[in-house]
C-alpha cells in the first residue's frame, strides 16, 4: 500500500468542495477498464482526502491494492498542475511525498510484545458510519473496528465476510474514554451527511495479543480511511503519539 501526498498551492475553495473536484478530475485520468474494476469491488481500492491550514494544503491518495497503483500512481508522479473545469486558476503540485506499508510492516505492528492499552485517534476529515441503514453522527468502538475490519478482510485477505466473534470482543474489550468531537455536514452530489471529526482516546483492555490487533487495523486505518465514502473525502485518520 502507499500513501502519496501531493501538497498544493492554497486556493480559495472550502475543503469540502475542492475534495470532491479533485476526486472528480482523478477519475478523469484513469482508464475505462480500471473505472469498470472500481463499479466491481465491494470496497474501492483507493482512499484520498484532503487536509488543510492557514499555511499548507495536502491532498493525499492512498493505494491499497496493486491494481490501484498501477493505474492511479503514474497519473500523480509527474503531476506539475492541476486544471478544474469548474475553477479557473490552476492549483500547482509545490511536492510530493510517498510512504509505504507492506504485509510485513503490519504483521510487526500484530507480533508486538507490549502494546500500550490507550490508542489516541484524530479524525482530521469529517468521518461517518453507517448502521441499520442510517448515517451515524457519533463513533463507538464497534462501528470504528468493524469498519477496519471490513476493509482489511476484502482489501488484504480477499475475504468478503469478517469473524463477528471477534468483531464483538474486540468491541467488549474496548471504549472511548474521552473525545473531542464536533458535527460537519459534508456535501457529495447534493445530499449533505452528518459527520463528526477531531479527536478521540481508545482504551483497550485484554490480552496483549487483542491490543496488537487493534493497533494493527488502527495502522491499516491510517491508508484506508475509516467509516464510509473514504474514496470521497471522508474518513481520513491518524494515530497521534502522547504521553498516556
Amino acid at each position: 500500500m502507499k500513501k502519496v501526498q501531493l501538497h498544493l498551492s492554497k486556493v480559495e475553495i472550502r475543503d469540502d468542495d475542492l475534495v470532491a473536484k479533485l476526486q472528480g478530475f482523478l477519475m478523469s485520468r484513469i482508464s475505462a477498464d480500471f473505472a469498470a474494476f472500481l463499479h466491481e469491488q465491494e470496497t474501492n481500492p483507493y482512499s484520498l482526502n484532503l487536509y488543510s491550514t492557514r499555511e499548507k494544503m495536502i491532498w493525499t491518495v492512498n493505494l491499497l491494492a496493486q491494481e490501484a497503483e498501477e493505474e492511479i500512481l503514474p497519473q500523480l508522479l509527474d503531476l506539475k498542475e492541476i486544471q478544474l473545469n469548474t475553477y479557473s486558476e490552476s492549483i500547482s503540485v509545490k511536492g510530493l511525498e510517498i510512504q509505504t506499508l507492506s504485509q510485513q510492516s503490519l504483521l510487526g505492528v500484530f507480533q508486538e510484545d507490549n502494546p500500550s492499552s490507550i490508542v489516541y485517534i484524530h479524525f482530521y476529515t469529517p468521518t461517518t458510519f453507517k448502521r441499520q441503514g442510517k448515517f451515524v453522527l457519533f463513533p463507538d468502538t464497534r462501528l470504528i473496528f468493524q469498519s477496519l475490519m471490513q476493509k482489511y478482510s476484502r482489501l488484504i485477505e480477499g475475504k468478503s465476510e469478517i469473524e463477528e466473534e471477534t468483531l464483538q470482543f474486540l468491541a467488549d474489550h474496548s471504549q472511548i474514554s474521552s473525545y473531542q468531537l464536533r458535527s460537519h455536514y459534508f456535501p457529495i452530489h447534493g445530499r449533505k451527511y452528518p459527520a463528526f471529526r477531531g479527536r478521540v482516546t481508545i482504551r483497550i483492555q485484554g490480552a496483549s495479543s487483542l491490543k496488537a490487533y487493534a493497533h494493527m487495523l488502527l495502522r491499516f486505518g491510517e491508508f484506508s480511511g475509516v467509516g464510509t465514502k473514504c474514496s470521497l473525502g471522508m474518513g481520513g485518520m491518524r494515530i497521534e503519539e502522547r504521553k498516556a
